[in-house]
């Protein structure tokens, strides 16, 4: 009877784990496909397409052999090219496919991973609806289909799933394949050590993240071995049109030493509060850069774990044109902190948990409203986080009981 009993109650958890699911995946496949389709896309009949910008070299890659391209950084982001080719679609509707499956299985992938950090099932939607309003991170890639960053992103935030539910083998082997998608990905290896970490020095610990790391490693060194950068070498240059032959502000130079003179000393020389907000609110929004401070206590521990990937995240500033866009892939410490956040919040108003899903299904209605609007407007972003704490503040207020009466 007892073991009757027992299989009964694991079909029944099993049967609520594929409901639960199913309605995850189709609330953010509904999330994405609206901004898809509320979005002015970068197709080849776009005015923009013709700019000299990124998208030439990964259509290049995807049209021909990638392994034949060899200009830097570029050419070791292999893995959306060879996806793409290996897709029985034109190439435009290929790196669209691989770009709006990614974004919409990373939105599911967040959800659980919220689930894995300890929240309920309602703080972990919530972090999915956060996830589809950052701009920089969903929509800025359904306008240019064609950059190697969803991708990544859903390797990297599956590698974190795997790094807290411990299943060491399946994420190194995500290590490894995201390091093919975009260097950034072997950011997520410190995240192993300082996650797992029951102190500050663990060498047993320390040992485990570099041997889980070392897959990686190998796909880095083997990419840089077999693609060999030629971007200073003037008659592979010559070779290639004009617009392959644009490498970081315009030139084909692509050296540590020139890019740290030309853009990372210039960046820091350059930091003030403006840039800060820039870095911050500017790419994840106000919502999400100032959610996480009401929760200042319980999140500092989180927020010291995070910061060894945050301070990788933010060094490629340093050695990137695009700064902002390089600074999305550091989207999940802030989901996270800002669940944190934003469950301090209802719990001490004693709203429900709930009600922050508003807010952020609010700021996606904001990004609907145009197809060229990418990113919320920080002044539209701050109207409507005061106006949510405030009307919490007066529901919470009405909603307390009354401090019983003492004569």
């Amino acid at each position: 009877m007892t073991d009757d009993n027992s299989h009964i109650d694991t079909g029944r958890f099993l049967a609520h784990r594929r409901r639960e699911f199913l309605l995850v995946a189709g609330i953010a496949l509904v999330l994405v496909a609206a901004l898809r389709v509320r979005t002015d896309t970068l197709t080849y009949d776009h005015a923009d397409f013709f700019n000299p910008w990124d998208h030439h070299k990964y259509i290049w890659m995807a049209s021909n052999n990638p392994f034949d391209f060899h200009v830097a950084p570029f050419c070791w982001r292999v893995a959306t090219p060879m996806l793409v080719k290996a897709l029985p679609l034109d190439v435009e509707r290929g790196f669209l496919t691989v770009s709006y499956l990614a974004l919409w299985l990373t939105g599911v992938a967040v959800f659980y991973l919220v689930r894995r950090f300890g929240f309920g099932k309602w703080p972990a939607l919530a972090g999915m609806f956060l996830y589809f309003s950052i701009g920089w991170v969903v929509k800025a890639n359904l306008y240019n289909i064609f950059k190697p960053d969803p991708l990544a992103f859903l390797i990297s935030t599956l590698a974190i799933y795997c790094i807290v539910a411990r299943k060491q083998v399946l994420y190194a082997l995500l290590l490894a394949a995201g390091v093919l998608a975009k260097e950034s990905v072997i950011f997520v290896a410190v995240l192993y050590y300082t996650l797992l970490a029951r102190r500050a020095v663990d060498p047993r610990l320390l040992v485990r993240t570099l041997l889980l790391a070392l897959p990686a490693v190998a796909v880095l060194v083997a990419l840089r071995t077999l693609i060999p950068m030629q971007n200073n070498d003037p008659l592979y240059m010559s070779t290639l049109p004009e617009a392959l032959r644009q490498v970081q502000l315009g030139t084909s130079t692509y050296d540590p030493a020139w890019l740290w003179n030309e853009i990372g000393l210039p960046r820091l020389r350059a930091i003030s509060p403006e840039s800060l907000v820039r870095y911050t609110a500017g790419v994840f929004g106000i919502t999400a850069a100032m959610l996480p401070l009401f929760a200042v206590r319980r999140n500092l521990s989180l927020f010291l774990r995070f910061l060894p990937f945050l301070v990788l995240v933010y060094a490629q500033i340093l050695f990137a044109t695009n700064d902002t866009r390089v600074l999305a892939f550091g989207f999940v410490p802030f989901i996270i902190l800002s669940m944190g956040g934003a469950e301090r919040v209802t719990s001490a108003l004693r709203v429900d948990s709930r009600t922050i899903i508003v807010l952020f299904a609010a700021l996606i209605g904001i990004l609907l409203v145009r197809t060229w609007m990418l990113f919320v407007p920080l002044p539209f972003e701050a109207v409507l986080l005061v106006l949510y704490l405030g009307i919490c503040f007066s529901w919470g207020e009405y909603r307390r009981p009354a401090a019983p009466f003492r004569g």
